[in-house]
């Protein structure tokens, strides 16, 4: 066997690991129960893709990132509105850590 093979079994034992465990969410389990039925059936691989996709938006949400959120969902269609949304988030994401740095330094002072 291949390493990537004992990689993958050694994945989705850890997966199957993760359902049976009491510790962990039901999020953890439903994203586990993805993680050992890939590559099942195309339908399926889809679905759990999607419910991801929901979860981190729901993250993201509840985090208080909507700016964020909505700049994630913006169109991808030409190189400009490519170059408009990498530039938008990244601007966000050093907003953001702008905003952390000055609660840092006011409450060193």
């Amino acid at each position: 066997m291949k390493l990537a093979d004992y990689q993958e079994i050694k994945g989705r034992l850890t997966a199957a690991q993760a359902i049976f465990d009491d510790a962990s969410s039901p999020k953890d389990k439903l994203f586990a129960l993805g993680a050992l039925l890939k590559g099942a059936h195309p339908k399926l691989e889809a679905v759990f893709s999607q419910t991801e996709k929901e979860f981190s938006k729901l993250d993201i949400l509840f985090n208080g990132n909507v700016v964020t959120l909505s700049a994630e969902m913006l169109p991808e269609n030409t190189e400009e509105e490519k170059k408009k949304k990498k530039g938008l988030l990244l601007f966000l994401g050093f907003w953001n850590k702008l905003k952390g740095e000055i609660i840092r330094v006011q409450g060193e002072l």
